[in-house]
């Protein structure tokens, strides 16, 4: 029995031992048999079915004549964040590569009128408004977010009122400077602001280099984490999505909702959310928790979040 897949872009053999074996841990590229994929055509059969038809699989992938050597050296995950490593900067690179990076991405609005739970019906800048520069940084959400973020995660804050000097730039996380984009997204009129937010992910993740098997945590700016526990599980857990269904205004389970401030996501299912099909939904949660179930991540469903949501539109706050 073969128990492993062979990637048929850089020929790396990648051990089958779970579901959710689905990008190649040599090149980072998505495999094109894994499992998942596979099931569709094959009426859902068993993973060992699966397991079994690998030899041939394998067999049949044409071997590459080029030397590994001669082969172009990766780029950096984040470009220009990660300088020539020593030997100690390289083990925590491998390290990286091995357990995926994980950037949490701080989603910094500074529009008051804007609802963070996304269900208000319409998105407008407000330029004028400058409340941003009047931090109190020590009770600021960012700030609060930042102290219990470990130190294996990059964080990374998104604006979207255009490219300026703000406080912002002066956030640092374990010693290091907090990377800053900034985007001009919310000069963009839509029915729905999940749309505006959603430019803005998909913006970091090209402007950094962000890779499709990376981990993103998405947090919205004003909800401070009240604990390292999500964090931490995702860091743990091998899913490629971890989400609340719930819905906040009727504070009940629901599968056609969710905690949109909140959730954690690989990069190539995010990238694969496309940000005009919002306006489809009658909120970005919806949009979302929809999305998510269909899209083949494997999904942690997350009974707790760490988080403590500031609803703009009606002063009310809420543990999640």
């Amino acid at each position: 029995m073969a128990n492993y897949l062979i990637c048929d872009n850089c020929q790396h053999k990648n051990t089958v031992n779970s579901e959710r074996i689905v990008f190649c841990k040599g090149c980072q590229k998505k495999l094109s048999n894994n499992y998942l994929d596979w099931k569709k055509s094959k009426f859902n059969s068993s993973f060992e079915t699966y397991v079994d038809s690998l030899k041939e699989y394998n067999e049949a992938i044409p071997v590459k004549q080029e030397a590994e050597e001669t082969k172009e050296k990766k780029k950096s995950i984040f470009k220009g964040s990660i300088s020539s490593p020593s030997k100690t900067s390289f083990i925590f690179i491998t390290s990286i590569f091995i357990q995926l990076l994980i950037a949490a991405i701080i989603i910094q609005s500074t529009d008051e009128n804007i609802t963070t739970a996304g269900r208000k019906s319409s998105y407008h800048a407000s330029p004028t408004l400058n409340y941003i520069n009047d931090v109190k940084w020590g009770t600021y959400p960012i700030t609060q977010t930042l102290s219990y973020l470990p130190a294996t995660i990059q964080p990374i804050i998104v604006e979207n009122n255009g490219k300026r000097s703000t406080c912002l730039d002066q956030f640092t996380h374990h010693n290091k400077k907090v990377q800053v984009i900034y985007t001009d997204h919310n000069q963009l009129s839509f029915k729905s602001k999940g749309i505006n937010e959603l430019l803005d992910l998909h913006a970091a993740i090209d402007q950094l280099g962000i890779q499709a098997n990376d981990m993103i945590i998405k947090l919205t700016g004003r909800y401070p984490a009240t604990s390292s526990a999500f964090f931490e599980e995702v860091i743990k857990d091998q899913y490629d999505a971890f989400v609340k269904f719930y819905d906040v205004c009727n504070l009940t389970w629901n599968k056609n909702d969710c905690v949109l401030g909140c959730y954690s996501v690989r990069a190539f299912f995010l990238k694969g959310w496309n940000p005009y099909s919002i306006d489809n939904y009658g909120s970005a949660e919806e949009a979302f928790a929809k999305y998510i179930q269909r899209c083949g991540a494997p999904i942690k469903e997350m009974e707790t979040l760490g988080v403590r949501c500031h609803f703009s539109e009606d002063g009310r706050t809420l543990d999640v």
